[in-house]
């Protein structure tokens, strides 16, 4: 397990008990698809995942296309997704390894 895995384990865990329906979105962003910088991208095959080992396995898929890890790093469209997804109390995790650009 990587260093993300793990964030996502603990801190999905967590935050699971607290969710009644298990579903959580997992988006992805700061990255190539065909040539092309996505700032936001789903992860996995269905708009949401089921508990903690759906998020890991949805994080874990995006890595079986031909996705390449690219920059800018830029966070708000994944924030207005999450705000626009949001009922009462969000919480989200950001993992990144570079500097974010617009936050």
């Amino acid at each position: 397990m990587n260093d993300y895995e793990e964030t996502i384990l603990s801190v999905g865990s967590a935050v699971s008990n607290y969710n009644s329906t298990k579903q959580f979105p997992v988006w992805g962003f700061g990255a190539k698809y065909s040539g092309e910088v996505r700032h936001i991208f789903q992860c996995g095959p269905s708009s949401t995942a089921y508990n903690v080992d759906g998020v890991l396995d949805a994080y874990r898929s995006v890595f079986l296309t031909d996705l390449i890890m690219s920059g800018p790093t830029v966070l708000l469209h994944v924030i207005h997704a999450a705000a626009a997804r949001a009922k009462k109390i969000h919480v989200s995790l950001f993992t990144t390894c570079v500097c974010v650009y617009d936050v």
